[in-house]
């Protein structure tokens, strides 16, 4: 069982259903206020989070993770991690470029990326 931990309050969460799950994250300079400890621990940590309540494997959850700032890169598609344990390392050594926030641009791309999945 996983726990989301958001602001003050804590939920108990665990989703034992397929889905295939994009995540989107801003990597843009305002993420970065002092130093690196939104991202690192906020951002990759609630990433982590999130694809840990799944099960993951080919035919069951598969996460993809995207992030973006002025620009959109897409870090790793929905196949490309088949186990919990690989996904988690590899959302936790995802690196912050900085730059300006483009969100509308992150939505497209990340359509598309979900249109050709399915």
């Amino acid at each position: 069982m996983k726990t989301f931990a958001h602001g003050t309050g804590t939920t108990d969460v665990v989703c034992p259903r397929a889905a295939d799950i994009v995540l989107v994250l801003d990597q843009s300079t305002s993420i970065v206020v002092e130093n690196y400890e939104n991202w690192y621990v906020n951002v990759l940590g609630f990433a982590s989070s999130v694809a840990g309540a799944f099960p993951i494997a080919p035919d069951l959850t598969q996460v993809g993770l995207m992030k973006f700032s002025s620009g959109v890169e897409v870090v790793f598609h929905l196949n490309e991690h088949g186990d919990r344990e690989s996904l988690l390392r590899a959302i936790q050594s995802v690196d912050i470029n900085g730059g300006d926030t483009n969100i509308a641009a992150a939505l497209r791309a990340a359509r598309e990326v979900i249109s050709v999945a399915c």
